[in-house]
């Protein structure tokens, strides 16, 4: 696989690419392995956390000449980067299933979510950034009616942290959104995975032509850390412990900060579901990506009376499952990120175990591979004890508890901070409906998991302290400072002015007088009353 330089389009005719980006001599690299056979397939160079000041800092000199733009040219400048990023798309497809480990139909979904995302964020950018007309100053004291108009106004350089997977359809696509809105965009790619991002970057900035206004680096916490503590605006995906880094760094500034780690989601299979639809739903909401999606269903709760039949069905279902090197074999589930990500799961299962589960199928690594595989495991009597109950650890795993009643899975969810969102599987979905009351969800899939349900069908809080999850679209405000212009308007009349200090005695006997006539009984005598106070020599 070549370097993501060679990625670019028109590489031999120039070299205004993004410098952090492009791989240099003496300097030290990152280099990127197919986590499915271990083989490096390309390089980047590491920028420093010293380094971070200077990238900001010619970010921030970008932005100043792109949000000059009107956002009819941004809105079109980012057209054009979507075609060019469809020229390439091929290239860059391959180049996610060899390093991402994605199968090829998981890195379509993903490509698919980001051309339709940007698609809306560009229709929709004229009507969220356009200026408001408020109401104001029709109170009783106010001396004239006043016209208030709302502009947006780009905040400055974006800050994306991305994750190991998923970056397309979350990274990418905010960051999208942020140009549109006027900002620069400082992309910060996880040290797993810098390859496909550090290729899109290329493309994108050659695209727009504007030096610096989007930056693809690569480094680890401590560089995403850094950027954060400069940046006006930062989007954080991936793992929790380098969400609560970047959010800690970002707060010194109260920087807006927003994004979405690995989640709770939760399933739950009532008695009357149909069980052969449920367990598939399940399956492929908790191994579709090998469980790295960041929505993914880590637990599921099934009732007491059909948790032997659902559980068999599960296992049936898992055991169909194909699993080996994506791209190259048909398969359905693919390897982690890492060897690290798999030592971490086996330990999980191996606690889960000495503590009264059940392991049913897989539980360690795949040794006839020689990449970073984790068997698709099911595992069920999970509770509250174990460590795999706590972790949202990304891994090919259904974990299933049984419940008496949901009440008893709504209140045990709730004790440990509630699930991000839930999925209701049964034949009524009236039923369903008053269930998914009862779970402390953001969403509620009925009879749909809900880690399929676009962005779009609302804003979630992570399982990271209450990280705020914006999709694209509301990223164009969430991006943008709200400035309110107020000028007064003559010709509609003198009112009541409680400006100044003069006659302070007066004006509060006509606030009593206003107060008791708006929130007291007794009308008439009230109005008497403002009246006298507002006679001449009164």
């Amino acid at each position: 696989m070549e370097t993501p330089a060679r990625h670019s389009p028109s590489i031999d005719a120039t070299d205004q690419l993004p410098e952090a980006s492009l791989k240099r001599p003496g300097a030290e690299t990152i280099v990127s392995y197919n986590p499915a056979n271990q083989h490096a397939i390309g390089e980047v160079a590491r920028t420093l956390a010293s380094q971070a000041a200077e990238v900001v800092e010619r970010g921030g000199e970008a932005q100043r000449a792109w949000r000059r733009r009107p956002l009819v040219q941004r809105v079109q400048a980012v057209k054009e980067v979507l075609g060019a990023l469809m020229v390439w798309r091929e290239d860059l497809l391959e180049l996610g299933i060899e390093e991402l480990g994605m199968t090829p139909l998981e890195m379509r979904r993903s490509w698919w979510r980001l051309m339709a995302v940007a698609r809306e964020v560009l229709e929709r950018a004229p009507e969220r950034l356009s200026q408001e007309e408020l109401e104001v100053g029709r109170g009783l004291f106010s001396k004239r009616r006043e016209r208030a108009v709302a502009h947006w106004r780009p905040r400055g350089v974006v800050a994306c942290v991305a994750g190991a997977y998923g970056m397309l359809e979350s990274t990418v696509a905010q960051g999208l959104a942020a140009l549109v809105a006027g900002n620069t965009v400082v992309v910060v790619s996880d040290e797993r995975a810098p390859l496909l991002l550090s290729s899109v970057g290329n493309v994108i900035a050659q695209t727009l032509a504007t030096p610096g206004a989007w930056t693809t680096i690569c480094g680890g916490d401590d560089l995403a850390e850094e950027v954060a503590r400069r940046a006006d605006v930062v989007v954080v995906h991936g793992s929790a412990s380098r969400s609560r880094r970047v959010r800690a760094a970002a707060a010194e500034r109260l920087v807006p900060v927003w994004g979405r780690s690995p989640g709770a989601d939760v399933a739950v299979v009532l008695n009357d579901a149909d069980l052969v639809a449920a367990a598939r739903a399940v399956v492929w909401g908790a191994m579709c990506g090998a469980g790295r999606r960041e929505a993914a269903i880590r637990r599921v709760w099934v009732q007491q009376s059909i948790a032997a039949v659902f559980t068999d069905q599960v296992v049936a279902e898992v055991l169909r499952l194909r699993q080996g090197m994506p791209g190259v074999e048909e398969v359905e589930v693919g390897p982690q990120a890492d060897f690290g990500e798999v030592e971490l799961l086996e330990e999980l299962i191996d606690d889960a175990v000495e503590k009264g589960a059940k392991l049913l199928v897989g539980g360690s690594r795949r040794r006839r591979c020689e990449g970073a595989f984790f068997e698709p495991t099911v595992i069920s009597g999970v509770d509250e004890t174990m460590e795999l109950w706590r972790a949202p650890v990304p891994g090919p795993i259904v974990a299933l508890t049984v419940m008496r009643s949901p009440a008893e899975a709504s209140m045990r969810c709730r004790d440990r901070g509630g699930p991000v969102r839930a999925s209701i599987f049964s034949k009524s979905v009236s039923v369903a409906r008053e269930v998914g009351l009862q779970f402390e969800a953001s969403v509620v899939g009925i009879n749909e998991p809900v880690s399929d349900l676009p962005p779009g069908y609302g804003s979630r809080e992570a399982a990271c302290g209450g990280l705020r999850d914006r999709d694209a679209v509301e990223a164009l405000r969430a991006c943008s400072r709200r400035a309110v212009m107020v000028e007064s308007v003559p010709g509609f009349g003198r009112g009541l002015s409680l400006r100044g200090f003069a006659d302070a005695e007066r004006q509060q006997r006509l606030l009593d007088a206003w107060t008791a006539l708006r929130f007291e009984r007794g009308v008439t005598r009230r109005v008497t009353q403002i009246w006298n106070h507002l006679r001449p020599g009164s």
